[in-house]
């Protein structure tokens, strides 16, 4: 199978490294240009990174191809774990977004059928929208899919 490149621009933020721009295989100028473009306008360290990923022997190889700038010693890695619980909070918002306009959404269309069934029957609607879009999107926003 083919091995598939990507180039990623890393930028000095709060003393470590932090993903800036990610370009495909054929961008590579536009990798380098666009470190030198922020190395210019924020003087930030910045360096591109070549990811070469070949599917079949499953091998990573990541190399530096340009640097712009000269970080601190004490410069560390690019955090990965401190996004697990901004992504379950945002998950929790989207559900509870998705729960609030379809309830409202079922409320105006079914207005003229219904007698009254009350605030009980409207809540406990709402809370089975929440249940249901905190499932998709636990699914789709699955905190330990994004460590392996």
């Amino acid at each position: 199978m083919k091995a598939f490149t990507n180039y990623e621009v890393y930028v000095v933020t709060f003393g470590r490294w932090a993903l800036h721009a990610r370009f495909s295989q054929s961008q590579q100028d536009r990798a380098l240009d666009a470190a030198r473009a922020i190395k210019a306008e924020s003087d930030r360290p910045t360096q591109v990174l070549e990811e070469n990923f070949e599917p079949e022997p499953e091998r990573l190889t990541v190399r530096v191809i340009a640097k712009n700038g000269r970080a601190a010693r004490e410069t560390s890695g690019p955090a990965y774990d401190n996004e697990v619980l901004s992504r379950i909070f945002m998950m929790a918002v989207n559900a509870l977004g998705i729960g609030v306009i379809v309830t409202a959404l079922m409320a105006i269309a079914l207005w003229s059928f219904r007698e009254s069934a009350g605030a009980t029957a409207d809540a406990l609607n709402m809370l089975l929208l929440f249940t249901f879009g905190a499932t998709a999107l636990l699914a789709a926003f699955d905190p330990k899919e994004s460590r392996s």
